[in-house]
């Protein structure tokens, strides 16, 4: 479900042909402006996945949203299960394709809107289904153990950390994630594409982070696990980009001639990175 995060199904089986144990770097960089924040990508950046089954995921959930909607009185109103099923898969591709044309992201509310709207459901507001829709999810997130450390070390290192994820699924769902893996709170700047209005690569999204922090783009390094998306659109508003390199995805999948500032495989390496770009250490920070 990438093209409507949280879950990503770029991700395929195939080997990988490169397996780095370290940061690596397309040239030898040198340290310029300080550091004073770093913004990461949720979705195979903070966040993994337990499971690549997206269709069956898909399809369990969208089956959880119309027991959820019969359940509050509205079963007489609702088509049979398989018909529900493709009304949501319909206005999924629907919105997607605008959104992929525009870069103007739109969210599960909107989608669901558009479904209650065409059975005529007027009493039900799309907002009230999200947790039990996403419910089914919340099971297949985890962080991998290196993520709150690392977090933890660069936060009380005095850098500000943020997030910037595109997603179709509001701050509440991601929020509460983030909260039980204890991480929400040393992300002092969150901002979902759906509520932002707009989706990486975009100018606008980044600009609004940097906004938050309140701090210019050569103090800030983005990263993400896509190089189309996080490297390149961090790169182009003047942040460096570090790209975390996830194992077996296709090299087709993402834009390999966008160069990232750094590579790494694991959050973990982050410090090691940071220290390279910016001759951060914890003991620098002001």
């Amino acid at each position: 479900m990438k093209s409507t995060r949280p879950v990503d199904n770029s991700k395929l089986n195939t080997e990988d042909p490169i397996s780095p144990t370290a940061p690596r770097y397309a040239h030898t960089p040198r340290p310029s402006a300080p550091l004073r924040a770093v913004l990461f990508d949720l979705g195979s950046t903070l966040q993994e996945y337990r499971h690549e089954d997206w269709d069956a995921i898909i399809a369990a959930i969208n089956r959880d949203l119309y027991a959820y909607i019969a359940s509050r009185g509205q079963a007489h109103r609702l088509p049979p299960l398989d018909a529900f099923i493709e009304l949501v898969a319909s206005s999924v591709r629907d919105h997607r394709s605008r959104t992929a044309a525009s870069l103007r992201s739109h969210s599960m509310v909107d989608v669901l809107g558009s479904v209650l709207r065409q059975q005529g459901i007027e009493d039900m507001r799309a907002e009230e289904c999200l947790l039990p829709w996403y419910n089914r999810l919340t099971d297949l997130v985890y962080i991998e153990p290196d993520v709150e450390p690392t977090l933890r070390l660069l936060s009380d290192g005095g850098v500000k950390l943020g997030l910037v994820s595109n997603t179709t699924w509001p701050s509440v769902p991601h929020d509460g994630d983030l909260e039980r893996f204890a991480i929400k709170d040393l992300l002092q700047c969150r901002l979902y594409s759906c509520e932002v209005g707009w989706e990486k690569p975009a100018p606008q999204i980044f600009e609004a982070a940097l906004n938050c922090l309140g701090l210019p783009a050569e103090q800030v390094a983005f990263v993400g696990d896509f190089l189309r998306y996080d490297v390149a659109g961090a790169q182009g508003v003047g942040m460096k980009g570090i790209w975390k390199r996830v194992a077996n995805r296709p090299l087709e999948v993402d834009d390999h001639t966008v160069v990232p500032d750094a590579t790494i495989t694991r959050i973990g390496e982050l410090p090691g990175a940071l220290e390279t770009l910016y001759g951060w250490r914890p003991s620098s920070a002001a």
